[in-house]
């Protein structure tokens, strides 16, 4: 990772190749990368923000965010390095895809021993927004419901993609999420796709928001 003094972290990948997949070890929550420093950070706010914003507003407590196995691959991998194993090494991608599915599950229930039943999960994943609907069929929608499937019990399941999306709103509704964070796409068209099944959250153009404020 390079931390940058004016911007977001970027992350470089951590794979060379595709066949690489298979030096993959499992992770440890406790003991691998940045996952112990946000598991502390967790348990420091439970400890010490007031307990008046912790039960009235339900912060921390009950709370997991990750990112999800498609955009995960992408990092891992290199997003270039990824498309072309579509293509290329499709038997290796699925393998990617199944041990990171793996894993993001084992990351949110590490976050849950911390903050307790899980009462909400936030998942982003926006790798959708450049897949047809065929690709994304095939290495997007069944990971990223496989983890929401596994967290079926927990009563908010947000899926996070300010991408563009309209080419696979039909398959909204079969996710496994039941709020859709999006961004700047036409509500009446998600609302005619997924019907009265997923709470619709967002539709704010972030970018036209920041050029605005920029000219203020």
């Amino acid at each position: 990772i390079q931390w940058l003094e004016d911007d977001a972290p970027y992350v470089y990948p951590s794979l060379e190749k595709i066949e690489d997949v298979n030096k993959i070890k499992p992770i440890n929550p406790q003991n691998d990368g940045l996952m112990p420093y946000v598991l502390r950070e967790w348990e420091y706010m439970l400890k010490n923000v007031s307990p008046k914003i912790i039960e009235k507003y339900g912060y921390v407590r009950g709370h997991a965010v990750c990112m999800g196995p498609a955009e995960t691959a992408g990092l891992v991998l290199g997003y270039e390095k990824l498309f072309y194993g579509y293509f290329e090494n499709p038997s290796l991608v699925h393998k990617l895809l199944d041990i990171i599915t793996d894993e993001t599950i084992k990351w949110i229930k590490a976050q849950e021993k911390v903050t307790g039943k899980l009462e909400r999960l936030f998942l982003y994943d926006h790798l959708s927004t450049q897949l047809s609907p065929s690709l994304y069929d095939e290495y997007f929608h069944p990971y990223v419901k496989a983890v929401f499937d596994e967290f079926k019990y927990v009563p908010i399941r947000l899926w996070h993609n300010e991408g563009r999306s309209s080419h696979v709103y039909n398959r909204i509704r079969d996710l496994g999420c039941n709020v859709y964070n999006f961004g700047a796409d036409c509500l009446a068209e998600i609302k005619e796709a997924v019907g009265d099944c997923i709470c619709l959250m967002g539709n704010l153009n972030s970018v036209k928001l920041t050029q605005q404020a920029l000219k203020k």
